[in-house]
Parts: structure tokens; sequence; C-alpha cells
């Protein structure tokens, strides 16, 4: 199985592609896109999205069980000089 996102601001268009595509190719419409290859989309009432990396590195962070760690501001001492 493939996966392809359509995405632009002339919907016509777009349904025009999709419509053209599904005669060649068996597709499914899933609708809005919330998650892909593990990044999610958040849309924005300015027509705007946002995309992040969050529920992938939960899901990292589960499986190494990392998830209960203590977090720290930084992870680094900041002005540190590192020799060999």
């Amino acid at each position: 199985m493939d996966d392809i996102i359509v995405i632009g601001n002339d919907f016509k268009l777009i349904r025009t592609l999709v419509t053209r595509l599904n005669g060649v190719f068996s597709l499914n419409d899933l609708g809005d896109l919330d998650y892909f290859l593990g990044i999610e989309v958040t849309y924005h009432p300015d027509c705007s999205l946002t995309l992040t990396q969050s529920k992938y590195l939960r899901d990292l962070l589960t499986k190494t069980k990392r998830d209960e760690a203590n977090p720290i501001a930084f992870p680094m001492v900041g002005g540190c000089k590192l020799s060999k």
C-alpha cells in the first residue's frame, strides 16, 4: 500500500485530480490529514497548519521506557568547554 497526500488552495482542482487518480488507481479518501509518517497536523482558523512530532516522540519514549524519566530544562550545562 502506498500513501499520498494531496494539498492545495483550489478545492475544485484537488477534487478533479483525486477523481482522475481514482479512475486509474483504487483510492481511499481518508479526509482531512491528522497524522502521517510520524507528523501530526493541526489546522488553524487562519488556514495555516502546524506540523509537530509530539506523538512520535511520546511513542518513542514509551517504547524505550523513558516516558517516566525526569525532565530537565537543559540537557547540558551552557557555556561548557569540551576537549578530547
